[in-house]
């Protein structure tokens, strides 16, 4: 059983490996074959080159370019035109619009009527080719996401930017009437201040040809905003540049004398209510506490002194203060102003 699952593994890995190299062989042979076809018909090996060509447009998968298959279309339309065959050739024409709208034929290497019966078999095929920027950076401000389309019957053309989410609604949209070809500009600001917010987009592009009905082709973009040099901040200010905001005010004399009185009545007091006389002398520790307390009074009148504020300085380093903060507040603006307006990487993501 581990022999036929090795077996069966290994057969699985073989086929993959063979699918991926003969796609692309596929893609790298094209150019190659088509030049062999080619040489061909210039040498009017007519059947030889619709053989080639036949063989050639058969193997071709999604990994060819849109500019290999139309030429390689065109070309087997010009042989059947010269073998006469008018219907395989319009059918093959058409196949060329619709794989490159963007084809077009070198007029002077082909006859005037040949060419004459390509373009009308464009203008009857609906087909809608857009080009988009594959890798690009742009300023938001002065730039505008280039675009380029090509049609087959010319009708009206609808482009329209949005952003990836289902249901979002569109960030840009213009109608214009095509004929060939057409050059398209998409602005990449939303608003005066605000260029496209990073994130994935969907760009479409719808074709309306009256009788023929409606193609459409979209891209996905994807935009990353790069970073710019940014404004640096005010430092603190110096706590030098501040002026002292209030100054200790004049002692009041009502307080040293109550202090003082105090002091005497403490001395006095004992005296008083004892209503001895003073022919022994006054207590000292009368003296000592009225002193004490008279003492206190002085410091406290000393120490104690009222703050006053000065307010033409607390009126100027408001200012100071206030200035630092909206020099700061605006630093911090134009900064804002410049990550949303920094130049824009344009990617595109995948075509459909």
């Amino acid at each position: 059983m581990r022999d036929r699952f090795r077996i069966r593994t290994a057969s699985l890995l073989l086929a993959v490996v063979m699918a991926t190299a003969a796609q692309a062989s596929a893609q790298e042979d094209f150019p190659t074959r088509l030049q062999e076809a080619l040489v061909a018909l210039d040498a009017t090996e007519v059947e030889n080159a619709i053989s080639l060509l036949n063989e050639l447009l058969t193997r071709a998968d999604s990994s060819v370019s849109a500019t290999a298959l139309g030429s390689a279309y065109f070309h087997l339309g010009a042989a059947h035109y010269v073998l006469g065959a008018a219907d395989s050739a319009a059918y093959s024409f058409r196949q060329a619009v619709k794989s490159d709208p963007f084809f077009q034929p070198d007029l002077e290497l082909f006859q005037p009527n040949l060419v004459a019966t390509f373009e009308s078999a464009r203008v009857s095929t609906l087909a809608l080719g857009m080009r988009v920027p594959a890798d690009t950076v742009l300023d938001p401000v002065e730039d505008r996401l280039p675009l380029e389309f090509a049609v087959g019957a010319p009708g009206e053309l609808t482009i329209r930017l949005r952003a990836i989410d289902p249901g979002a609604s569109p960030l840009s949209a213009t109608a214009m009437q095509i004929s060939r070809s057409a050059r398209h500009s998409v602005s990449l600001m939303v608003r005066d201040s605000q260029s496209l917010d990073p994130g994935t987009y969907l760009l479409t592009a719808s074709l309306t040809v009256d009788g023929l009905g409606r193609d459409s082709v979209m891209a996905e973009i994807r935009v990353v905003r790069q970073a710019v040099d940014t404004l640096l901040h005010r430092p603190p200010l110096d706590s030098a540049l501040f002026l002292p905001e209030s100054e200790k005010g004049k002692p009041p004399v009502t307080s040293l004398l109550r202090g003082l009185f105090f002091g005497a009545a403490v001395v006095a007091l004992p005296v008083v209510v004892a209503s001895s006389d003073l022919s022994d002398g006054i207590d000292p520790r009368a003296i000592a506490v009225g002193a004490s307390i008279s003492l206190a009074g002085i410091v406290g009148l000393v120490v104690g002194r009222p703050n006053l504020p000065i307010e033409t300085n607390i009126a100027s380093n408001q200012r100071l203060a206030t200035g630092w903060q909206a020099e700061n507040q605006s630093i911090i603006e134009a900064n804002r102003v410049r990550r949303l307006l920094a130049p824009l990487h344009i990617t595109t993501v995948e075509r459909r």
